[in-house]
């Protein structure tokens, strides 16, 4: 029987295991850090001298410091979680929220990309549209959300 989710990698308990709580929290901090992803920087190579608890960057490709040695994270998902960096490499199809570039940025299996589409703007309409401009309109809107993959093509 395993001891990790195939996926994540999320510790299980087993029965009879000596100091579960440690596992288990430890499954518990890479959940709170991929639930609804939310990172700090993108990009970035060096580690923040002062991190709080739940700090999470999305590593850049040349790592400095702690996130160089003794594995690299480059490219790596880099949470803090108090007493150290918590190192998760993504899958394909993680999507994660940029604070700082506020934009969604997608890993599809060997680097971070940008979702197109973010922030397009469409008018308003105005309360003499005629049939022809408000169609043009609502098209407008339906390609911009599916430029943003919020809806299928």
């Amino acid at each position: 029987m395993s001891t990790f989710t195939p996926r994540w990698g999320l510790d299980l308990l087993t029965e009879g295991q000596a100091a579960a709580e440690i596992s288990h929290n430890g499954g518990q901090n890479r959940t709170d850090a991929l639930l609804h992803a939310s990172m700090i920087g993108w990009g970035t190579n060096t580690p923040p001298g002062s991190p709080s608890a739940g700090d999470c960057y999305l590593v850049g490709g040349s790592p400095t410091g702690i996130w160089s040695t003794p594995v690299s994270y480059a490219n790596k998902i880099a949470a803090y979680y108090g007493s150290g960096w918590l190192l998760i490499t993504p899958k394909a199809g993680l999507r994660v929220w940029d604070n700082a570039g506020t934009r969604s940025m997608l890993y599809n299996g060997s680097a971070w990309v940008e979702l197109p589409g973010q922030g397009v703007a469409v008018a308003n309409m105005a309360g003499s549209e005629t049939l022809g401009q408000t169609q043009t309109k609502i098209n407008d809107l339906l390609n911009s959300l599916r430029n943003a993959k919020v809806i299928a093509t």
